[in-house]
């Protein structure tokens, strides 16, 4: 049986569908935009994964990446750590820039405050 593991402050945005028939980890700090496709074993921590992508079997991103959006990770594609990557099929692009991964980080830190605000209204 497989199983999904998601990480902490890791955020799963509307219309997403997340599937596997293999064991998934999907790392901490992790950004899905909507209507993303995941079927990949492994998201590392520190990613984002933008709006519209498809990520198919067996594909693993590595840490520190940043998937453009309406990307198609082909099946088995290994994109390594630090990476950004675009298009169908996804090409990596060159290394995510500090701009980029400082973008990320703030967007995970307003999810993270809006938990915080929602638990303590009681929702």
């Amino acid at each position: 049986m497989a199983g999904i593991n998601i990480g902490e402050n890791s955020q799963i945005e509307d219309n997403c569908v997340v599937h596997t028939a293999v064991p998934m980890i999907i790392g901490d700090n992790v950004h899905i935009g909507h209507s993303a496709v995941i079927h990949c074993s492994k998201i590392g921590n520190n990613v984002l994964i933008g709006n519209n992508t498809t990520i198919l079997d067996q594909a693993e991103i590595g840490d520190f990446c940043i998937i453009g959006a309406n990307s198609l990770i082909s099946r088995g594609m290994k994109i390594p750590t630090n990476s950004f990557a675009v298009g169908a099929p996804a090409e990596i692009k060159g290394e995510a820039t500090k701009e980029q991964l400082a973008s990320l980080e703030k967007s995970i830190q307003i999810y993270i405050e809006l938990t915080e605000e929602y638990k303590g209204q009681g929702l």
